[in-house]
């Protein structure tokens, strides 16, 4: 074994992952530190885990004195809820903790209780110091440019046809028993090996990229409608909410599906240009949105009506 490894009992391990935390830890401190007295931006998001607990991020931007962005997570901490002061606390005890007392700007999702955290924000911070925010922080609420764009209505017409293959997915990833019967499918209909994604139904990236996944595996789908039958039978049975699920996906549903990929894929490449961590800048956002905008206009006049309908939506 290369000396380079160090072997510790598992009594010593907890006490080793401490040192080295506490010493990256020190360390960023004092990178940071050295950049104190000139104003930081923040960017923070709220995840919540499959065991409902919900967890707050709050990462750091500051330029050098080479004019090369950096950033730095400085708080990954439990969060009891999602109110506005809850997340003015937890990120003022962030601050607190590293000695932060200028803030530049702070970008959030697009949430009624990140308005309130950021009113309770610019009066804690100007209560301490006058010079805590640039104009007394008028422009410190930087409101996320990915999460808007996700978050923009216009699906309706075809709401229904991607409901379908949602639940054509859904079903596929709900079990070991299941996924190995489409498998069967894949491999019956001579399709290449790979994987369908399930999406968030508030994120038109991930809606973007379950279909695309959905479409390669389309005529597998529809053997299963024919064939298999408990999966057919899964679409009568009742959801939550009483009703039945929409679906299987039906030869319409695809076509509306292949449409919609054609619609979104603009909007998912802005959304990653928008999530570029060293590369962004504002000028760079005002260039997606320019694109998408001419995307969205060329496409209201586009032959396809259903393209038609939704650009027309959104003009």
């Amino acid at each position: 074994m290369s000396c380079h490894f160090l072997l510790l009992r598992m009594k010593g391990l907890d006490s080793f992952v401490r040192l080295l935390f506490l010493g990256l830890v020190f360390h960023h401190e004092e990178q940071l530190r050295g950049r104190l007295l000139q104003a930081i931006s923040f960017t923070t998001d709220i995840w919540t885990a499959i065991t409902t607990l919900s967890y707050m991020v709050i990462t750091a931007h500051f330029i050098d004195m080479d004019w090369q962005l950096h950033r730095r997570i400085i708080s990954f901490s439990p969060i009891p809820d999602h109110k506005g002061e809850t997340i003015a606390n937890q990120f003022i005890r962030s601050l607190d903790d590293w000695g932060i007392e200028k803030v530049f700007s702070i970008t959030l999702d697009n949430a009624s209780s990140n308005d309130k955290a950021i009113s309770i924000l610019k009066d804690r911070l100007l209560q301490k110091n006058n010079d805590a925010l640039m104009m007394n922080g008028e422009f410190m609420h930087i409101r996320c440019c990915a999460h808007i764009l996700n978050l923009i209505e216009g699906l309706d017409d075809i709401s229904k046809s991607i409901i379908s293959v949602h639940n054509a997915v859904k079903y596929v990833r709900s079990s070991t028993s299941r996924l190995e019967s489409f498998k069967r499918w894949v491999e019956v209909e001579k399709i290449t090996r790979g994987s369908v994604v399930l999406d968030c139904v508030t994120r038109w990236n991930s809606t973007y990229l379950m279909l695309r996944s959905a479409l390669k595996y389309q005529t597998a789908f529809e053997r299963m409608a024919d064939m298999d039958k408990p999966y057919d039978a899964w679409f009568k049975e009742l959801d939550s909410n009483g009703k039945v699920r929409k679906g299987p996906p039906t030869a319409v549903d695809w076509d509306k599906a292949r449409h919609m990929v054609k619609f979104l894929k603009s909007f998912y490449d802005s959304t990653l240009a928008f999530s570029s961590s060293i590369k962004i800048t504002s000028n760079g956002c005002y260039n997606e949105i320019c694109k998408i905008q001419s995307s969205v206009e060329n496409m209201a006049y586009s032959q396809d009506v259903d393209l038609k309908d939704m650009a027309s939506a959104m003009t």
